[in-house]
């Protein structure tokens, strides 16, 4: 990485397969921008990010806004339960381990409700097992910390696609 560069998500492979150094969200952002822009939809496209990590939330919310998708960032699950009960959302993503509730449990508690919302789980907990409770519990894709936001992006996109 290069000398004072931070990296918010994650240092990535490019398609060349050489390390990209990230600076700053809005770097990163341009620098993966690896998807091939998508048509826009009939409305612009709601997210709930659920992710306790301040920088990584922010850079997340960056990331999709400058996708032109209207972001709602929560950093706590309790946080996450008003905004679902208050707003209607298009896709989740959220992260496993929250400082006041389980991210698979609130899925659970949200699929319970007989909510179909498409719902990505980010974690570092990376096991196979994990993985499983994950998709078991609701989740209708997985992806392990850290991640591209590329990645992250093309994963959304295609539950988007799935729904329609």
């Amino acid at each position: 990485m290069a000398r004072g560069a931070r990296s918010f998500i994650s240092s990535d492979e490019n398609v060349s397969g050489s390390i990209v150094a990230v600076p700053s969200p809005t770097r990163l952002i341009a620098m993966q921008r690896l998807a091939p822009p998508m048509p826009a939809p009939p409305h612009p496209i709601r997210l709930l990010v659920i992710e306790d990590e301040q920088k990584l939330r922010e850079a997340l919310a960056e990331g999709f806004q400058l996708e032109g998708w209207n972001v709602v960032a929560a950093g706590t699950g309790l946080e996450a339960l008003r905004h679902l009960g208050a707003e209607t959302f298009d896709l989740l993503i959220i992260d496993w381990m929250l400082p006041d509730h389980d991210g698979v449990e609130i899925l659970r508690q949200i699929r319970a409700d007989g909510s179909r919302i498409p719902a990505l789980i980010v974690s570092a907990r990376v096991s196979h097992v994990d993985q499983v409770t994950a998709i078991q519990s609701g989740a209708t894709d997985f992806i392990a910390k850290p991640f591209g936001f590329a990645d992250l992006l093309a994963r959304s996109r295609a539950l988007l696609a799935q729904t329609e």
